[in-house]
């Protein structure tokens, strides 16, 4: 069946792509950052890497250096990663374990607790007025969900709460918090991150940009079953003899335990607004991680997840799939970037979308109503 000419969700409504401003206009970046990405949760990091007592990881939250530890106790603690003192980064690596029960600052030795209280603070002793309990770590929100860690840094839009809670019951057969990291690749691309949103959301250029993961999931046998709202995406089915996304077509491991022999011949593949995607494959769950560094520049994380019994086995060997998606990325990152130069033309105007684009206008719609913009 083809489910994408039977859907009555698969309709753009006579929408048309976003203005020009939008793609390259340097401050609304700065609207972005207030009124969008510090109010929705973000993906950090999946739990996996931060299980032990003083493991920590950083990330970039709407546009801010942030650091989550887990504390004695077990619970994860967000922090801006500034020192109060005149702020110096305080942790570098991307990950790893504090080598101390504090948070030491590397430049001047300030040293915070776990629950980011300043403990520490050399040669301030003589200073007129100074009180240790006001200069603490500025906080953030942290969440466990689903598996993956989520931090906000304002108060989390309500509707993303409820949208999130649907999503982990949608995929609960994927047990994405049992999973482990299997690999990573990271990308510095070219172009805005709507336009980057934009191109996932649809399959419509799959035939021209992407001809080997067409032949595996051919782009007319899909479906939206979330096309409103900030979750939005659907399946896509695996063809005939196809087992997951790879070079080869086939598994780097057996099936995900608990899914559906009907999962087990779909890719589902999901946006969570504003910055990343959930792609669950039967043998694997791949997610992208969206930070905007410019109007015209965007750091995309693509990191991949299998069960732990997978990776346990000498055989086991990611390659295929890691391989399939970066050749698949870089081709979407090259559009995009075709894209963003094309929106720097002053001829550039809005387009009319094809019904295939229908989650590319239903975010657009969400983006502009978040922005305050409609």
């Amino acid at each position: 069946m083809n489910r994408s000419a039977t859907s009555s969700r698969r309709t753009s409504g006579g929408a048309q792509t976003l203005a020009r401003e939008y793609y390259t206009k340097p401050e609304l970046l700065d609207g972005e950052r207030r009124q969008i990405f510090s109010r929705y949760w973000t993906m950090l990091a999946h739990r996996s890497e931060v299980q032990e007592p003083r493991g920590f990881v950083t990330a970039d939250l709407a546009g801010n250096p942030v650091l989550v530890i887990r504390d004695r106790d077990g619970a994860l603690r967000g922090f801006h990663n500034v020192c109060r003192h005149r702020g110096a980064l305080l942790e570098e690596r991307c990950r790893g374990r504090l080598e101390r029960e504090a948070i030491v600052c590397p430049y001047h030795g300030w040293s915070y607790d776990g629950h980011g209280r300043l403990v520490g603070a050399p040669n301030m002793a003589d200073v007129a007025h100074f009180d240790r309990s006001a200069w603490g770590l500025t906080t953030i929100s942290v969440i466990e969900w689903n598996g993956w860690i989520l931090g906000c840094s304002d108060r989390p839009a309500p509707e993303q709460q409820a949208a999130l809670e649907q999503l982990a019951l949608r995929t609960a057969a994927w047990r994405c918090s049992d999973l482990v990291k299997a690999a990573s690749l990271q990308y510095d691309v070219a172009a805005n991150w709507k336009i980057i949103f934009e191109n996932y959301s649809e399959c419509y250029h799959c035939p021209l940009v992407h001809p080997n993961l067409n032949r595996l999931t051919p782009y007319t046998d899909s479906e939206n079953v979330l096309s409103q709202g900030c979750v939005l995406g659907g399946p896509m089915a695996l063809a005939e003899g196809v087992e997951t996304m790879s070079m080869t077509g086939s598994a780097i491991a057996p099936p995900i335990a608990d899914l559906s022999s009907e999962a087990r011949r779909q890719v589902w593949y999901f946006t969570v607004f504003p910055g990343f995607f959930l792609s669950l494959h039967p043998d694997y769950v791949m997610v992208h991680r969206l930070s905007p560094q410019d109007v015209d520049r965007t750091r995309v994380v693509c990191d991949f997840y299998v069960e732990p019994a997978a990776m346990a086995r000498d055989d086991f060997d990611p390659a295929p799939a890691v391989e399939f998606w970066d050749q698949t990325n870089r081709q979407d990152w090259h559009v995009c970037e075709l894209v963003q130069r094309g929106a720097r033309s002053t001829v550039f105007a809005p387009g009319p979308m094809s019904n295939l684009e229908s989650v590319v206008a239903a975010f657009d719609r969400y983006y502009l109503q978040a922005l305050g913009h409609q």
